[in-house]
């Protein structure tokens, strides 16, 4: 798939409207039976294929068609790096940049603060080019190990874990100041951020869903 430019920065700090969801709620309502339906299969899975499900849900929901879903476009802030999926504007649909993260239980040695850090680091990432014509999404799927952790280390995540859907919290100082020295070191680029809960559903064998939107403050 080809990849291509993306639109010149607009004036940032413009308010979402809640009215006019970047994604409606009935995709990702679709894209967690789609996850059931793997997870249940006890399907071996990736982040590409928790990707492909994604896209699926929303070609069966939406009128955004497959020409209009790019992937690995080049960042538009970072040289050398990549936004794992960018969505065309249509109509009066805007530009819409999603970063998707998947953790799972495997043999890595990676700490558990450091796996946190990589979920934050794409919030920041997505704030850093957020302006009013462009939405940006973090959509996360984990499974037991890291939804064990965030509520193991209340006092560090219970603002970002524990809010169902249609809440939000800040991530910004204040937030940093009471994780790790492993979180911090994984976020040393911090761009402040107001994110808004669009999805929040736990799914079978101790997995959990969040889609977040992030609004550049």
């Amino acid at each position: 798939m080809s990849k291509q430019s993306v639109a010149p920065n607009i004036p940032v700090n413009a308010a979402l409207d809640s009215s006019m969801p970047a994604i409606p709620a009935e995709t990702y309502m679709r894209y967690a039976e789609l996850l059931e339906q793997r997870i249940e299969g006890k399907q071996h899975l990736t982040e590409d294929s928790v990707r492909y499900a994604f896209f699926f849900a929303v070609l069966q929901t939406t009128s955004i068609q497959q020409q209009e879903i790019i992937l690995e476009l080049p960042h538009p802030k970072l040289p050398g790096k990549e936004v794992d999926t960018y969505i065309q504007p249509a109509g009066n649909r805007q530009e819409i940049f999603i970063e998707f993260k998947f953790h799972r239980t495997s043999a890595s040695s990676s700490p558990k603060p450091q796996k946190a850090g990589s979920l934050f680091k794409d919030i920041s990432r997505l704030s850093s080019i957020k302006t009013a014509e462009r939405r940006c999404l973090v959509v996360y799927l984990t499974c037991s190990e890291m939804a064990k952790y965030f509520e193991k280390n209340e006092t560090a995540y219970s603002s970002f874990w524990h809010h169902p859907t249609g809440g939000e919290f800040i991530y910004d100082d204040t937030f940093l100041e009471k994780t790790t020295d492993t979180f911090r070191r994984a976020n040393s680029d911090l761009h402040k951020a107001r994110v808004h809960v669009v999805h929040s559903a736990p799914l079978s064998r101790g997995y959990h869903l969040r889609v977040f939107e992030v609004q550049r403050i």
